[in-house]
């Protein structure tokens, strides 16, 4: 059991290290959840265009 506790700090560290630097962008994932802001589909107009 203390071995799967050990286990477990060690992942939680290691994704707070990891998750720590994408969290200022948290509030604009949530404002802009669902919405279709800052994607499209590529349709390959402007090729070759200068």
């Amino acid at each position: 059991m203390e071995q799967e506790t050990e286990f477990r700090q060690q992942q939680l560290a290691k994704y707070k290290q990891e998750l720590m630097p994408l969290l200022r962008y948290l509030p604009w994932l949530e404002k802009n959840a669902g919405t279709s802001n800052g994607s499209r589909n590529y349709s390959g107009e402007d090729v070759g265009g200068q």
